[in-house]
C-alpha cells in the first residue's frame, strides 16, 4: 500500500529540482536522514538549505523551526521552507519562507 501524503511530497521535490539546478548546477535532493536530517535540497557553496513542503494545512512556524534545526545540521547559515501554493503548478510561482533576520542578514542589513 502506498503512502499518498509521501507520494505528493516526492513528486513536489522532483518538480523543484530541475528550476534549482538552473541556479545551482549541483543541487540534488538529500535522503532522509531521520534527527539529523540536513534539509531536502544540499546546494553545494550555498550557506542555506532548502526544506519542502507540500501539504494542505500550513504550519509555517513549525516548518520554519525545522528548517532552521536542519541548517545547523547542515552547518550552514539559513533555512529556508519552500512550499506548495494552491492552483499553482509551476515551480517558480510556489513560496519560499525564511525568517525576517535571515532575510536582512543575507540582505547585509544587518551588523556582522
Amino acid at each position: 500500500m502506498s503512502n499518498p501524503p509521501k507520494v505528493k511530497g516526492t513528486a513536489f521535490e522532483s518538480s523543484l529540482l530541475p528550476l534549482i539546478r538552473e541556479y545551482h548546477p549541483y543541487a540534488e535532493r538529500r535522503a532522509l536522514t531521520g534527527a539529523k536530517d540536513k534539509g531536502d535540497f544540499f546546494l553545494p557553496g550555498a550557506d542555506f538549505i532548502l526544506e519542502a513542503k507540500c501539504v494542505r494545512t500550513m504550519s509555517l512556524g513549525s516548518w520554519l523551526d525545522e528548517a532552521v534545526r536542519e541548517a545547523i545540521n547542515a552547518e550552514v547559515g539559513y533555512g529556508i521552507v519552500v512550499h506548495k501554493r494552491k492552483g499553482k503548478t509551476d515551480p517558480a510561482e510556489q513560496f519560499a519562507t525564511m525568517r525576517f533576520k535571515s532575510l536582512l542578514d543575507i540582505l547585509g542589513y544587518l551588523p556582522p
